[in-house]
């Protein structure tokens, strides 16, 4: 056969492997017979020509391809990628899925008629080109899963497998939601194409894609033309590409774009199966490089599909004394790195005492079946939590990447966690729902008895990095920062004691944080309370504050709510200017994700949600006892009393009531000093405290200038002017 030119290896692979009539044709037809006239001293031969006839001509339709000029190798070069990824390998798979569309009977019959796959594939190129194109995407949606710069999958929001059935209703429908998402001038369409596919234990299993199409902005090139340079004007084709999986609820989406894919999935999810998407991190990764601190050695293990020769750490970054300095040492992939190490810097070097490894780079030496030629793959894992395998456009390579990782425990995958593991960590949950920074330590989760694992496997934590310092307590009971230092014990950090001089030594896992995932901790703390308290009603969020829906308490219907940094004292000035604008709803009950929380916002009782939790329970369960018995105390006091009261929570909030009016919460030192003085000016008898006395050592001059809802909420409402007194106020009881 004749020599592979690196300059057209698709056209050599498909000149040299197609039937000749299928080339011929592809020759003759493509781009309107603008390359055909290179072929022309090229004898075809008959369709029943002896095999040296036909080897003959097929030695010539190569040399002329060896020879052709880049304007027209190029364009050729591109025809024919695109038929090999089709007419090869897992392509072959989707041209036979959508070869049942053929609808001209002339057609489909010259379709069966192809010798082999290679034919088939250009016949469709030629013949059927938006049956191609649907084809190509079918080929791409497995080839992109998992690649970043395309790909990203979204649960759907519901409660097992969805039944999905795709009609022109469906489909007009989902054009016109996408035309408004995605802010489009022009109509977009959508081909659908059913995927049957097998599952492990040989059941079969449907799938649904869907190709997105529509014209991009109005664009230009300039070409020459008439020996001048002119401006053409199109409007690019854009395509996103859409897979649901009913029977596991999972829509995966793939563009270019990342800003069109959850617009893409959202839409989809909202017409087509009448749900909300989850927030769940599926294709969220978090890779730990802690191993290495005691080894830069891994095993060569066995993966289906792959023969590895070798696997071997070629460069290694690591972290000594203080996290602004790093070492790395760098090898060939024949060398076993902790000998180079131990040669150039001795047994005690620094990567056997390292506080952090920063950086990894392995190379993996293996031969795919099937495959003479041994590649090799590279894997950089860098902290935090960051891996070169998702920007690798060969899947093969990618899935096999994640395999090897998954097998040395260096990568785990966020997967859902069964009833009884999230009901040990619903009340972990709620703590992390509760924090005010986005960020969380792993020795404030340690120090309240947090199990980490639990929240990493589920997503609702991931590794950010490590801190390179420590707030250390002095003996006058101020804090100082102290900077970490690598310690020669493995895996600790140590720091000098300001106080003691003495070195003081930690784990070095204890200065990691983390990012709290609020939006997955939020969806699944909401289904836990709806799933125990059945609230009825349609959820709302309002600046922070949920409203659960309704509650049936032995007959009675209370509104719900869920309120998260409620130990705040703007949050708490804020949600109950909320709730009052709410109050025709009645007296409800308010559900606080902290332990320290004030009694009453607006006219609602509130109760820390963590003491209404049964322990030991199949699933995350509110004791409906104890909520109703602390509700109905409550209720009591936040329908007014048959007394004025005042009741300070933790010096930091109080609640005021007043026979027939709705609790009034007031927040911070002086408001609660204001209220104070006029309930015990009421109490003595002489309920007008004039503005001077009333307002003393307050820094403002006026009740006004101490509530932010005063207007609304306050004047003429709980407190207003004394009569017969210039300047005086009291409580409007």
């Amino acid at each position: 056969m004749a020599k592979t030119f690196k300059n057209i290896p698709s056209l050599h692979r498909l000149l040299e492997s197609a039937p000749l009539e299928s080339v011929r044709d592809l020759l003759i037809k493509i781009d309107e017979q603008g390359y055909a006239a290179c072929f022309d001293d090229v004898d075809w031969p008959e369709a029943d020509s002896a095999e040296d006839i036909v080897e003959a001509c097929r030695l010539a339709v190569l040399e002329v391809a060896a020879s052709l000029q880049p304007d027209a190798g190029v364009p050729l070069e591109q025809h024919a990628s695109r038929i090999l990824n089709l007419a090869e390998g897992r392509g072959v798979e989707s041209v036979a899925k959508v070869a049942d569309r053929i609808f001209d009977s002339s057609n489909s019959a010259a379709f069966e008629q192809q010798r082999d796959d290679y034919g088939r594939a250009i016949y469709l190129y030629l013949h059927e080109g938006e049956l191609f194109d649907d084809a190509e995407n079918l080929f791409y949606a497995d080839h992109y899963r998992n690649l970043g710069r395309m790909y990203e999958a979204f649960e759907v929001d519901a409660n097992g497998g969805l039944d999905f059935q795709w009609d022109d209703t469906v489909k007009a429908s989902l054009e016109v939601k996408l035309q408004q998402a995605l802010e489009l001038s022009d109509n977009c369409r959508i081909d659908h194409i059913r995927v049957t596919g097998k599952r492990e234990d040989g059941t079969e299993v449907a799938s649904h894609l869907l190709i997105i199409r529509h014209a991009g902005p109005l664009s230009s090139v300039a070409a020459m033309k008439d020996g001048r340079k002119k401006p053409m004007y199109y409007r690019p084709a854009i395509e996103a590409t859409l897979l649901f999986s009913p029977d596991e609820a999972i829509v995966e989406v793939f563009a270019a774009s990342p800003g069109v894919r959850p617009v893409v999935a959202s839409a989809f999810a909202e017409v087509g199966l009448k749900h909300n998407l989850s927030d769940r991190p599926l294709t969220l990764r978090q890779y730990n490089l802690s191993r290495f601190l005691t080894s830069l050695r891994l095993d060569a293990p066995t993966v289906a599909g792959f023969d590895i020769e070798s696997v071997t750490v070629v460069e290694a970054e690591v972290r000594p004394q203080n996290f602004k300095h790093r070492a790395s040492l760098r090898v060939a992939i024949g060398d076993d790195i902790e000998t180079v190490a131990a040669d150039l810097f001795g047994p005690n070097n620094i990567f056997k005492r390292a506080a952090l490894v920063s950086r990894i780079v392995i190379a993996v030496r293996y031969s795919a079946d099937g495959e003479a030629k041994t590649k090799t793959l590279n894997i950089t894992l860098s902290d935090p939590n960051r891996c070169n395998l998702r920007s690798n456009r060969d899947p093969k390579q990618r899935d096999f990447g994640f395999k090897l990782l998954e097998h040395w425990g260096l990568m785990q995958q966020v997967r859902p966690l069964d009833a009884a593991e999230e009901c040990a960590a619903f009340p972990a949950l709620l703590r992390l729902y509760d924090e005010h920074a986005e960020t969380v330590s792993r020795r404030h989760l340690d120090t309240r008895g947090i199990l980490l694992d639990p929240l990493l496997e589920g997503g609702f934590l991931v590794r950010r990095g490590r801190h390179s310092s420590i707030e250390v307590e002095l003996e006058n009971g101020e804090t100082q920062l102290v900077t970490v230092q690598s310690s020669p014990t493995i895996g600790h950090v140590r720091y000098e004691c300001p106080v003691s001089r003495q070195w003081v030594e930690i784990p070095a896992q204890s200065l990691d944080y983390f990012e709290i995932k609020r939006e997955w901790i939020e969806e699944r703390i909401i289904k836990g309370l709806k799933s125990s308290l059945k609230p009825v009603g349609q959820m709302l969020q309002e600046q922070g504050l949920i409203f659960l829906g309704v509650l049936d308490l032995d007959g009675e219907s209370i509104p719900a709510y869920l309120a998260r940094q409620l130990s705040d004292q703007r949050v708490i000035r804020d949600y109950d200017i909320q709730l009052r604008a709410h109050q025709n709803a009645g007296i409800g009950v308010v559900l606080a994700c902290c332990e320290t929380a004030p009694a009453f916002l607006g006219c609602h009782v509130v109760v820390p949600l963590a003491t209404l939790l049964v322990a030991d329970a199949a699933e995350p369960t509110v004791d409906l006892v104890s909520l109703k018995s602390v509700y109905g105390q409550g209720k009591v006091l936040a329908r007014g009393g048959q007394t004025v009261d005042f009741i300070v929570e933790h010096n930091r909030s109080g609640s005021l009531f007043i026979p027939g009016k709705p609790v009034l919460t007031v927040v911070g030192e002086k408001q609660i000093k204001l209220v104070q003085r006029l309930v015990d000016a009421y109490r003595a008898g002489n309920p007008a405290v004039v503005t001077k006395d009333l307002m003393d050592g307050l820094g403002s001059a006026s009740p006004s200038q101490a509530f932010r809802n005063w207007k609304e909420h306050i004047e003429d409402i709980y407190i207003g002017k004394a009569g017969g007194k210039r300047g005086a106020w009291k409580l409007l009881v």
